[in-house]
């Protein structure tokens, strides 16, 4: 892992497929086209569910705080996407669903200071701090629109990228960090689905 990006404050890594590209019609400033997520060589699983929703309830309006839209893909918008990729309903009749709802996020972001007090005035290695959290519910409702078991996650993550570093390379640490903290989503997703809801299918995804 970079040496810039500190430990996520969440669970084991796991290697699923997740891949930075570098397709994107709006080219940047520095004439390189804007890196991006992407989840679709991920595994999907499939769910004993007739339907898998997502919900958004973020709003980066209501926290003038929030520099999500900072990262080139947003922490909200790439869970969005791997929940969409990564589950499949194993049901095709019935109501039966599992809701997932982002409940809130944040990426909060301020200037970290070296020690040493030449090493301040100078400016020398001052450090972006960003601060990355996101909490999520699950909910099982049954196929009469009654819920039933439900669990909630929360993440955070720990991000330093050096302010001298140009747009590209900022952009790309930012993805590079987006990825490990997916992948610790979905470590701790796999992990509720099978073990506490009981909703995960031994049945393959592919094809589906």
């Amino acid at each position: 892992m970079h040496s810039y990006i500190r430990s996520l404050l969440v669970f084991p890594v796991i290697a699923i497929a997740l891949f930075v590209g570098a397709c994107s019609s709006s080219p940047k400033p520095e004439g390189k086209p804007l890196p991006q997520l992407t989840f679709d060589n991920t595994q999907p699983l499939m769910v004993n569910v007739s339907n898998v929703n997502t919900d958004n309830r973020y709003n980066p309006g209501n926290d003038i705080n929030d520099v999500s839209a900072s990262f080139p893909t947003p922490p909200d918008m790439a869970f969005v996407q791997y929940i969409e990729q990564r589950f499949r309903p194993s049901l095709y009749t019935g109501k039966s669903a599992l809701n997932v709802v982002i409940e809130g996020m944040h990426v909060y972001q301020n200037e970290k200071k070296p020690d040493g007090a030449l090493n301040k005035w100078l400016g020398f290695n001052d450090m972006d701090h960003y601060d990355v959290f996101l909490a999520v519910r699950l909910t099982l409702v049954n196929d009469y629109g009654h819920e039933g078991s439900q669990a909630r996650l929360e993440f955070r993550g720990d991000l330093n990228i050096p302010e001298h570093y140009s747009i590209a390379k900022r952009e790309k640490t930012q993805l590079r960090f987006l990825e490990t903290f997916m992948k610790n989503v979905d470590d701790e997703f796999v992990k509720t689905l099978r073990d506490k809801l009981h909703v995960l299918s031994t049945t393959s995804a592919v094809g589906r």
